[in-house]
């Protein structure tokens, strides 16, 4: 009884939903981060011979410093991740270029430099997840009321009454309570990524 009632409790838990709209933004998100870093990083090698690639890759550096803040924001504020604020240098007299080499050896810079990379794999499988299981979902569900317009059809059985289709409709509102817990459970993965990778 008690595991029925946690599984049906999910409904009202708000981190499900908060992750849901993660997931749904971290399609777009990771193609964007891929491809502006990966060009701009490979132009930047390609033109460094002539000196234009510095400046390239130090821009480069500076957009994702600016990702890997703002998936940090995300990630505390959506997700509700535990990470760490930016550390102030604690000599403030320090010059430019000791604070340069200070954030290139920092493990939080070149980490964070991964995560934006993963999120474009990791996002493409986390959408698709998301984007299947809303489609099942609303489907079965939607079956007592398009039954009559097409078939569903599961290998040789065939949905063509509205009993079997109200069957359907039933197996649909249970995938949508197991898929909020598949939700949930993406969030709490990018939830430990986050703090591991940007912490």
């Amino acid at each position: 009884m008690e595991s029925l009632k946690k599984f049906f409790s999910i409904i009202a838990d708000p981190n499900a939903y908060l992750s849901l709209v993660y997931q749904l933004f971290a399609f777009p998100l990771g193609l964007f981060y891929f491809v502006f870093l990966i060009t701009g990083i490979l132009v930047g090698i390609g033109l460094i011979i002539i000196w234009i690639g510095i400046p390239i890759l130090l821009l480069m550096m500076l957009a994702w410093y600016g990702f890997s803040v703002f998936e940090k924001q995300l990630s505390i504020y959506v997700l509700k991740a535990e990470i760490p604020d930016i550390k102030k240098p604690e000599n403030t007299k320090m010059s430019i270029w000791s604070q340069f080499k200070k954030y290139l050896s920092d493990p939080v810079t070149w980490k964070s430099l991964a995560f934006l990379f993963l999120r474009f794999p990791l996002g493409v499988l986390s959408f698709a997840i998301t984007v299947s299981l809303m489609a099942v979902t609303v489907s079965f569900i939607s079956a007592p009321f398009t039954y009559n317009y097409y078939y569903m059809e599961f290998g040789f059985f065939r949905v063509e009454t509205l009993g079997l289709a109200i069957l359907v409709a039933i197996a649909g509102i249970l995938i949508g309570f197991l898929s909020l817990h598949v939700f949930k459970f993406m969030g709490l993965f990018y939830k430990r990524l986050s703090e591991v990778m940007l912490g």
